[in-house]
């Protein structure tokens, strides 16, 4: 329902005037000009005029450009198209909301699900441009069909020859949500080479980006030459906050079938589902320069050489779910810094690789890795871990391994150090492999298909307390006496019957 203005208070308006006055007057102070009013904005796909009331609406474009920051844009179901580079080119700090049902009488009804609202880039032009220092908001749109070739301004991409298809953002800090993007491309032809970058979302420099709820569906980086990040790409950026979003058959052509992070961005990648998403190294998610914290994330049904490539990252990957993947490689942790480092925390990896977690380092790029609490499972002829070069320094802690033919491989055991403390190789492992172990065991995990353990399990209380007090699912560790090994900790839970009376 519309909310009613408020009664002005009009005896007392002359006297605050009056008072403001008096004390500008005695201190000296400048007032500033203040910012017009917040309007609301009506739009449907015939509108005309510059009104843009909810009685007479006016069209897409005109709403936009004669907005001021805070105005907000409520967009009637339909499709909207446009000329030149983007559908629409945003340089304020609006809100955009889809779904309004039209109607100007009686209660303001929108719901994007009831009243679809399309943004079509007709695979002619950007869907959506949004620069400049601002924090605009888009809420409930279809985003198709973008296409950004010849768009490359502001892309951190080298060669790149477009980038966002869908959404292109540069020095915003936008708040993408709940939207749907569908059938996007960063990059469709080119007469020499050239990278795609983003074919649903291109952000750079985009600090404070959230990016929640949204949906990415066939978006494709490139459809020559090569791309990055099929659905979303992220360069440079503080804070880029990704969740609770759903990445369906995205293709990246080679790096990042999904989401790709590079360029010394800051990203939150949380709660998310990864599916039939398709690239050579990091068929889900790619890293290259990044500091990720990547969380509670499903990845699933996805195809490529590796599943997630953490390449030259400094961050963590804790409790996410690495499933039934297409793939050669499950993690795929490439090169580093010195001082940077790769942490993984209660995460589950089941049948994705012929290595479940690989490393690799190089003089230049020295890497170095942590892992607590990590259930690995392959099958026959599969490592563990499997580490393929020198100048890797890896810890493993209370690691279970299982179905695999070597629980941890190392290439190079002259110049790389692996030290594994509590691990437990299932009674399905063929040999431990050849790292520094401490306190190992041999015995039968009781594994689920979804990795967890079932009670009686040799990884039962068996673990050393190492800080980490939640497992995968978020239950309290220890629930005994020790940690349980791998990412997952059994919790009893006694049900009661109610207690009845005659």
């Amino acid at each position: 329902m519309r909310a009613q203005p408020a009664r002005p208070v009009l005896l007392l308006l002359p006297i605050c005037l009056a008072g403001l006055a008096l004390v500008t007057l005695m201190l000296g102070v400048r007032l500033a000009r203040a910012e017009p009013l917040a309007t609301t904005r009506y739009v449907a796909v015939n509108g005309s005029g510059v009104g843009c009331s909810s009685l007479v609406p006016c069209r897409l474009q005109t709403a936009v450009a004669n907005s001021n920051n805070g105005d907000t844009i409520i967009v009637a179901g339909g499709t909207y198209t446009g000329t030149g580079p983007a559908v629409i080119s945003i340089t304020k700090s609006i809100t955009l909301l889809a779904g309004w049902n039209g109607s100007a009488i009686g209660d303001l009804e929108i719901s994007p699900a009831a009243h679809p609202t399309t943004l079509d880039g007709e695979t002619a032009r950007r869907v959506v441009g949004i620069t400049g220092d601002i924090t605009p908001t888009i809420i409930g749109f279809i985003i198709t069909r973008g296409n950004a070739t010849g768009l490359a301004l502001g892309c951190l991409q080298g060669s790149a020859k477009g980038c966002g298809g869908g959404v292109f953002i540069q020095n915003a800090h936008a708040r993408i949500y709940d939207n749907r993007f569908i059938g996007n491309t960063a990059l469709m032809t080119a007469t020499a080479y050239g990278q795609g970058a983003g074919g649903g979302l291109y952000a750079n420099q985009a600090n404070y980006t959230v990016i929640s709820g949204n949906v990415f569906l066939s978006n494709v980086a490139t459809l020559v030459y090569q791309g990055i990040g099929g659905a979303l790409a992220l360069d440079s950026g503080l804070t880029i906050t990704v969740r609770n979003n759903t990445f369906i058959a995205n293709e990246g052509a080679p790096w990042g079938g999904a989401v790709a992070l590079g360029s010394f961005v800051y990203a939150q990648v949380t709660d998310n589902q990864f599916t039939s998403n398709t690239a050579s190294y990091g068929a889900a998610l790619y890293t290259w320069y990044a500091y990720p914290t990547i969380s509670r994330n499903l990845f699933t049904g996805n195809t490529g050489e590796s599943t997630l490539y953490i390449g030259f990252a400094s961050g963590l990957l804790n409790s996410n779910q690495v499933h039934d993947n297409a793939t050669t490689i499950g993690v795929d942790i490439v090169n580093g810094f010195p001082t940077w480092l790769v942490r993984l925390v209660n995460n589950i990896v089941m049948d994705s690789g012929t290595d479940v977690v690989r490393a690799f380092g190089f003089s230049g790029g020295p890497l170095s890795v942590q892992l607590a609490h990590n259930t690995l499972v392959g099958i026959a002829g599969d490592n563990g871990v499997h580490v393929t070069s020198g100048y890797v320094t890896m810890a493993l802690t209370n690691t279970l391994i299982s179905g695999v033919d070597t629980g941890i491989r190392r290439d190079y055991p002259l110049s790389d150090s692996v030290a594994a403390n509590h691990t437990l190789f299932d009674a399905n492992v063929g040999a431990h492999g050849t790292a520094a172990e401490s306190s190992s065991l041999d015995g039968a995990a009781l594994l689920t298909s979804e990795g967890t353990i079932s009670p009686g399990s040799a990884a039962e209380d068996t673990g050393a307390g190492v800080g980490v007090l939640i497992d995968f699912q978020g239950d309290v560790r220890p629930h005994g006496p020790a940690p349980d090994i791998g990412a997952d900790e059994i919790v009893i839970r006694w049900l009661y019957a109610p207690i009845s009376t005659r």
